[in-house]
């Protein structure tokens, strides 16, 4: 992004995460990654949204971090808690 910072008008950042909402803030967490580009961008970031792999685990994978790092997102495992954080991103950023 600083290559390309002053081409950037607006940016709306999107992560698939491996950092859960309980650890956003520790040393692999979304928010520290999220604070960087608000300090980088200011007011260009529009807005910041984690979609954390964890929650297309079932409960008992959870904390097993060889299971999130070979899991991606698909159509069989995008439903539940992520499709509800999922809905609400999209309503917030059509409403501007």
């Amino acid at each position: 992004m600083d290559k390309n910072i002053n081409k950037i008008n607006k940016l709306i950042f999107v992560t698939c995460c491996g950092s859960t909402f309980d650890k956003k803030d520790e040393k692999f967490g979304h928010n520290l990654v999220f604070n960087q580009v608000k300090n980088l961008l200011g007011e260009k970031c529009q807005h910041c949204e984690a979609f954390p792999i964890t929650l297309v685990l079932p409960d008992e994978q959870k904390e097993n971090s060889d299971a999130f790092m070979k899991t991606h997102l698909n159509d069989e495992n995008f439903k539940g808690e992520i499709v509800r954080i999922y809905d609400h991103f999209i309503k917030t950023i059509k409403a501007g």
